[in-house]
């Protein structure tokens, strides 16, 4: 039963930019686990960049379809129509890896309509691949998982996204850069074992220190993706600290 002062979340999905959908278990699993704390849950797709196979021979990217800002745009204009839809109640944006910066990017547009919270689940937030913490290495290195975001690939989604180079330096593409005026309390959540852990504890730290409320957490024995698989054991653990974080929003 949905409580008429619960917030109201929207929800954007991941997918490098180009894939994923309303059906994969990132959107539809968490938006219904949500939704069963009573809280109306949107769940967001978008226009997808086109695909260019990260493996061919590294050259420029050209501009091709739905390039940045088209996917933030539509996922701007979901929060903004969701808001709409529910006058006076308080709207958390948020979303999982590219989702993330997207949720974030959309954040920066919606000057003098920012949401009450921020959702970021292991996102990416600068257009290169900070350098790996010590502490972060050794997770990985600990972990089964040999499968991670390099350096290069991390370059070729972002190419991919903006489609020329001359749009790295514009801040609503790479959160992290943006100023952090406009920037709610944010839940940082992210896998333990996950490359993309590096932009989101650089961004989280350089939001606190700027007086951004801020939880910045992983989740223990997780890799990249791990909310788009309900049966493994992380994906409980991570919802759970997504409603708790909920139940405690200012």
């Amino acid at each position: 039963m949905q409580r008429p002062d619960a917030e109201v979340v929207v929800w954007v999905h991941g997918g490098a930019y180009v894939g994923g959908s309303l059906r994969m278990a990132e959107s539809h699993a968490v938006a219904t686990d949500l939704a069963r704390t009573g809280r109306p849950v949107v769940a967001v797709d978008y226009r997808k960049v086109s695909f260019l196979p990260l493996m061919l021979p590294k050259r420029r990217i050209r501009p091709h379809r739905n390039n940045f800002p088209v996917p933030v745009h539509d996922v701007l204009d979901a929060y903004l129509d969701t808001a709409g839809r529910y006058p006076g109640r308080r709207i958390v944006l948020g979303g999982a890896s590219a989702g993330a910066n997207l949720s974030a990017s959309a954040t920066i547009r919606a000057a003098g309509h920012r949401p009450a919270g921020l959702i970021l689940a292991y996102g990416a937030f600068h257009v290169e691949l900070p350098p790996i913490p010590a502490a972060l290495q050794a997770s990985i290195d600990a972990s089964s998982v040999r499968r991670q975001f390099t350096a290069d690939v991390y370059r070729r989604i972002t190419m991919n996204f903006v489609g020329d180079a001359s749009l790295l330096d514009d801040p609503e593409a790479s959160p992290a850069t943006a100023s952090a005026g406009d920037i709610p309390p944010t839940l940082f959540l992210d896998a333990e074992a996950d490359t993309l852990r590096a932009s989101s504890e650089l961004y989280a730290e350089r939001l606190d220190r700027e007086g951004v409320p801020v939880t910045s957490t992983f989740i223990r024995d997780s890799s990249h993706g791990f909310l788009n698989r309900p049966k493994a054991d992380p994906y409980p653990n991570g919802v759970a600290v997504m409603r708790s974080w909920l139940d405690d929003l200012p």
